[in-house]
């Protein structure tokens, strides 16, 4: 199975849920972007410098405790930093994160495609005859017909 090979445990959703180290890293910024709450924030601050939470809030259509709460999930995972002022925090992308998390992004989907393509070149993948011949004996697919 697939999953296997991937480093994949049955218990996935907690921190132990992959193996290797990169896969975990991609998993927590895809779970921070998961939101387009995030991804408008990350946008926001893209186009600026830097901003504090009031400035982010007055661009969005979301509550500040709402955005606040956003914030510290880019923040926890990285993908923002943070410089407080008295008692104002303000936002600044981290290129570093984000330019990490894009290359390892990457090299994740090059990776699959790679395989997919070995596997099909090798003469088909171990699931694809099974997947075929479910097909086959599908008469859902033979109404398509």
């Amino acid at each position: 199975m697939a999953e296997k090979s991937a480093g994949f445990r049955p218990d996935s959703g907690s921190e132990t849920a992959c193996a290797p180290t990169a896969q975990c890293e991609l998993a927590k910024v895809y779970r921070a972007l998961g939101h387009p709450a995030r991804l408008a924030i990350i946008e926001t601050l893209a186009s600026r410098n830097a901003a504090c939470c009031g400035e982010i809030v007055d661009r969005m259509p979301l509550a500040q405790s709402t955005v606040s709460q956003h914030l510290q999930v880019l923040k926890e995972t990285g993908l923002l930093t943070c410089e407080t002022m008295g008692r104002n925090c303000r936002y600044y992308l981290n290129t570093d994160m984000l330019s990490k998390a894009a290359v390892a992004s990457e090299d994740f989907f090059n990776r699959v495609s790679e395989q997919h393509s070995a596997c099909l070149k090798a003469g088909g993948c171990p699931d694809e005859a099974l997947n075929n011949k479910e097909t086959e004996n599908d008469p859902r697919e033979k109404a398509v017909e």
